[in-house]
């Protein structure tokens, strides 16, 4: 039946890479296909279920009854009669508390699973939209610092053009040459970072072939802690296993309580055929009585913990408290950066648009000016990719804490 699961799910997954290998890929959609396909996270899912199957199953595990047979002879000290058959069923049934304390227990093992599972899934959800914005801000970058090589590349040429005609020193030239260097090496290793990037998105997601990234809109959204909290309490794994804890130490304590009560050890039901009309049946039962192990520390342990459950809710719920307050600094910060950035770019962009018209129209600037002002734009256009870039892996990482399973659910707010 896991095999089956198994089989199932990444079935499922293959198909859904096929059906999108097409499409512009967004960064929810490289979420899912990352969830849908990892082998981690499936096993660890499959095996939550199984141990919910057997938590269900284990409550009802009662121990089977026993036939005893038994043919004595008593014709040592009866005998006028030789034989004595006995059949009987003997059953031990199971102590006070204990049925519903193995049921939690297996609960408690089906919830760290889970647990687990759900780390697993934030995890990748952090990875996979991390390094969907990832790809995104590379794309752009390799294509401005190229742009910039090019034209650091025709500034050189008109540089050179300049020391010819007496108009610029060999110490320009020169500075020139350094920057067109730096330039082509930072367009190769963006090239090369965004080749390493693409390669593991289409291992993450199971798609092949070329990547056709969506221009989402960036996450301009402010957000309220106390409701971030709310979602990630709801979401997440973490309080749901706190209280079957809580309901563990609660059975604990019961059938430590319980183990103070006489209880049934067995129950017997036997029928003799004496070989006449002198059969008889017969009724035993035994009784254990509690004149030892009177479980006083497991009492006193369990009682501790049922007076501080509160507490460690408590403490689950404000670790959960303090990574939403952390990821979500980080992404205030991340905004107030872009946000700032974006202003700067769009002043720059509209400013050497401005001067660019006015000197093609009036020739008050040289070409090398000129050149140099489309340089500066570009460098505000990789400024801003590269702030969008922040944000957006700050806003994944804040999506992953609260355990939302999309974006949307977060700026429903």
């Amino acid at each position: 039946m896991k095999a089956l699961l198994l089989w199932c799910l990444s079935a499922l997954a293959l198909l859904g890479g096929l059906a999108w290998a097409g499409e512009p890929l967004t960064q929810a959609r490289a979420i899912q296909l990352t969830l849908a396909r990892s082998p981690e996270l499936t096993a660890e899912l499959a095996a939550a279920a199984a141990q919910g199957e057997l938590a269900d199953s284990v409550a009802g595990a009662i121990e089977n009854p026993e036939i005893r047979l038994e043919d004595l002879t008593t014709k040592y000290f009866d005998p006028e009669q030789e034989r004595d058959f006995q059949l009987g069923f003997r059953w031990s049934p199971p102590r006070i508390g204990e049925p519903a304390l193995r049921r939690q227990e297996e609960t408690v093992d089906w919830f760290e699973k889970k647990l687990k599972a759900d780390a697993t899934r934030r995890k990748l959800i952090a990875e996979a939209g991390q390094l969907f914005a990832e790809t995104a801000m590379l794309r752009e970058s390799a294509d401005l610092a190229a742009r910039t090589a090019d034209l650091e590349e025709q500034r050189l040429s008109r540089v050179e053009q300049f020391v010819q005609l007496g108009e610029a020193d060999l110490l320009e030239r020169l500075k020139t040459q350094r920057r067109l260097t730096k330039n082509r090496g930072e367009a190769r290793s963006l090239q090369s970072r965004l080749a390493a990037c693409e390669t593991r998105l289409r291992a993450l997601t199971g798609l092949s072939g070329e990547l056709t990234l969506a221009a989402d809109p960036p996450p301009n959204v402010e957000f309220d802690p106390a409701k971030l909290r709310l979602i990630a309490t709801r979401n997440r794994a973490e309080m749901s296993w706190r209280q079957q804890w809580e309901r563990l130490a609660q059975r604990r304590y019961d059938a430590a309580r319980y183990r103070l009560i006489p209880q049934f050890s067995f129950i017997e039901v036997d029928h003799h055929f004496e070989g006449d009309d002198d059969d008889f049946d017969e009724l035993r039962v035994g009784v254990e009585i509690p004149l030892f192990n009177w479980t006083v520390a497991d009492r006193r342990a369990t009682a501790i913990l049922r007076r501080t459950a509160a507490d460690r809710e408590n403490a689950t719920a404000e670790g959960i408290g303090r990574e939403i307050d952390s990821s979500l600094a980080n992404y205030r910060e991340a905004l107030a950066v872009w946000r700032a950035t974006r202003g700067d770019a769009e002043k720059t962009r509209d400013l050497c648009a401005q001067q660019l018209e006015i000197a093609r129209r009036q020739g008050l600037l040289s070409s090398v000016e000129l050149l140099d002002l489309e340089i500066e734009g570009i460098a505000a256009r990789r400024a801003l990719a590269e702030a969008l870039y922040e944000l957006r892996a700050a806003a994944v990482e804040l999506q992953a804490a609260t355990g939302a399973a999309g974006w949307e659910e977060l700026i429903a707010l």
